[in-house]
């Protein structure tokens, strides 16, 4: 796998810290967008 971004990690942690180990998935339903998008804003778009 791929090394994250330190963008990326920190919000994996943020979400992790406030949801638990399945945090991405809640933080994505909490915010109300999709998991798919809450993905592509944590790491960003291709070729940044």
């Amino acid at each position: 796998m791929a090394k994250l971004s330190t963008r990326a990690a920190r919000i994996e942690t943020a979400a992790e810290t406030a949801f638990g180990p399945r945090g991405m998935t809640q933080l994505a339903t909490a915010t109300g967008v999709s998991q798919q998008m809450l993905s592509f804003i944590a790491r960003g778009a291709p070729g940044q």
